[in-house]
């Protein structure tokens, strides 16, 4: 079956303000100090596309060491949390460039002591830039091990693990925020409850897109608790755009001092509606509903639009919309497959394909590649799952010289992944033997005049 595209977001962050400013006194300040300059210096190079994305994450790597576990019980101090930036934007890179095996390697130490006891986790869990940067790292971690979901059995065990740490520590923390909003600290308040907000939001997609992997349910269970979580994560998308009409009502749950989101811009939470609308989508196609998710479809691509147009740079299409154009492309292919329309599906796909040829020259001849938009949004490109769909299509096309050469590239640039897939293999053996008796019954048909 082809494969949706939903990309959720991820950021990459420099390192934190208290780690820029901390005193250097010689000893371990200078040294984290001086960590803490590099690491945001080899940012910059390659938001810039003047450091690529092997460079980057190596010289990354020399910034945290190649053991290490960021438990509750770590230290907030500027070492650990320079240490979890620089592995976790490391990772995001490489999960950019569809090397989700070496990213989640990297990624695997944030959930090797996750505590179990109930009370333990209360006492320990609290909000601070050690935790929240974990908890990133940990949707992150969650972003790599999809995938390999259908290969792997172990992994939904690892996955509803890190869902339900993730879960309490998004009660607890809420919890604890609204027992201290009497306080004076109104700004920090409002932080958490931002910061809160955004993870509820990412938890409710995560959640939706694990349940479409789930063997073990009932497909109306699947479907009726995906529709659930959906639901709700549209629902604190409408309570954001409420809060931006009516910036001092507090209904929306949150003080007029606070953000509902922690990123509280007008791009970023159009990517992340557009985020949902697309798994919507995705969940309509699996109920054989190919109507309503072109409508969602449609949606999110207008949603991609309206944030385009808050763009500073709106005139000059950015590699963000060059992605999203793909997704759409890849993602309306997709819905006329299901319906049996292989050439109507073709075409999009090969839309799709264009868009990446075009992107990768591009970059390519500016010298500038990256995986990363201009605010450090990751943004990588769904080149495998394009290539995938479009080699399945091709073959049902009878395009079988087309569907080997994109399949084969497909393996080529995701070992990791795509090359463990039997199925992969499978269809290329398919569009070999489809080629073999093309050309036979070509060379009967001219024998016989």
């Amino acid at each position: 079956m082809p494969m949706f595209s939903q990309l959720l977001q991820h950021f990459n962050p420099s390192a934190n303000k208290q780690t820029n400013k901390a005193a250097v006194k010689g000893g371990a300040d200078e040294k984290t100090s001086s960590k803490s300059e590099k690491h945001n210096a080899l940012i910059l190079q390659h938001l810039a596309g003047d450091l690529s994305f092997e460079s980057f994450a190596t010289q990354l790597k020399e910034l945290f060491p190649s053991e290490a576990t960021y438990d509750n019980k770590a230290g907030d101090n500027d070492e650990n949390l320079l240490s979890i930036l620089a592995r976790y934007n490391s990772a995001l890179t490489y999960y950019c460039s569809n090397q989700l095996s070496e990213a989640r390697e990297l990624l695997v130490c944030f959930k090797k002591k996750l505590i179990s006891s109930d009370a333990e986790r209360e006492e320990t869990i609290k909000f601070d830039p050690l935790s929240y940067y974990r908890a990133n790292a940990l949707f992150l971690f969650l972003d790599c091990s999809i995938p390999f979901i259908v290969e792997e059995s172990n992994i939904m065990e690892e996955v509803d693990l890190v869902l339900g740490y993730l879960e309490e520590f998004i009660d607890i923390v809420d919890c604890g925020e609204q027992q201290t909003s009497d306080s004076n600290n109104n700004n920090m308040s409002g932080i958490v409850a931002g910061a809160m907000n955004e993870m509820k939001f990412r938890l409710h997609l995560y959640k939706t897109k694990i349940l479409l992997f789930r063997e073990n349910e009932s497909e109306s269970i699947m479907q009726k608790q995906s529709k659930k979580e959906i639901k709700s994560a549209l629902e604190m998308y409408q309570q954001w755009k409420q809060q931006q009409k009516n910036p001092q009502n507090t209904e929306t749950g949150c003080s007029s001092t606070s953000n509902f989101f922690y990123d509280d811009s007008t791009i970023c939470n159009g990517r992340m509606n557009q985020c949902a609308l697309l798994l919507k989508a995705n969940l309509e196609l699996l109920k054989s509903n190919p109507r309503k998710a072109m409508k969602l479809c449609n949606e999110a691509r207008a949603v991609a639009e309206r944030a385009r147009e808050k763009d500073v740079n709106e005139n000059t299409p950015s590699r963000q919309d060059t992605v999203d154009k793909m997704q759409y492309f890849n993602n309306i292919g997709c819905l006329h497959f299901s319906s049996g329309k292989v050439f109507s599906a073709l075409y999009h796909y090969n839309k799709a394909l264009e868009l990446l040829t075009e992107l990768v020259d591009m970059e390519i001849s500016d010298d500038k590649v990256t995986c990363f938009t201009e605010d450090g949004r990751a943004c990588p490109i769904p080149m495998c799952e394009i290539l995938h769909n479009t080699a399945l299509c091709a073959l049902q096309a009878k395009k079988y010289v087309y569907s080997y050469e994109c399949m084969a590239k497909c393996i080529q640039i995701s070992p990791s992944l795509f090359a463990r897939k039997p199925k992969c293999w499978l269809h290329m053996a398919e569009g070999c033997i489809g080629l073999h008796l093309q050309k036979k019954h070509t060379t009967d048909d001219l024998g016989s005049d």
